[in-house]
């Protein structure tokens, strides 16, 4: 018969003598803002989350994409002269310099640590002074 081994991260939680294991699929915390950023053309425009999860998530489970709002198409960003992707611990960022037109719309925040469903969060980027076409919402689907 094979032998399997692994690792996992968890809490555990002692009652009355009882030991409990607690896993946690990831949310957004009820402290983050800036889901919707309204910003000028040529200026900086800075998204913000800070997730709350067990196991933690490694930096490369935060994926941050931008939204083509008539296809609904999300292509991953990465770090490069027009953004910045960033995750410390349990926070990340996502700065998008020099803001043009073709920014402007949807972005969405995946974050995933193998328990339940992933965390789907998305950020508006509005110019200011204009209407935006786009609705937002947060997903978090729990099944038991």
């Amino acid at each position: 018969m094979p032998s399997h081994s692994f690792r996992i991260q968890f809490k555990c939680l002692q009652y009355a003598n009882q030991l409990y294991i607690m896993l946690d699929f990831p949310r957004l915390s009820t402290v983050s803002n800036y889901t919707k950023v309204n910003i000028n053309i040529d200026g900086t425009a800075v998204f913000s989350a800070l997730v709350e999860a067990f196991p933690i998530p490694p930096p490369g489970n935060f994926t941050w994409m931008k939204c083509d709002h008539v296809s609904g198409i999300c292509e991953e960003i990465y770090t490069n002269n027009h953004y910045i992707v960033h995750v410390e611990n349990l926070q990340t960022y996502l700065i998008v310099r020099d803001v043009q037109d073709t920014d402007f719309g949807q972005y969405t925040l995946v974050v995933s640590n193998g328990i339940g469903i992933p965390l789907e969060a998305t950020f508006i980027l509005a110019e200011i002074g204009k209407l935006t076409e786009y609705c937002y919402s947060f997903s978090r689907l729990l099944i038991v």
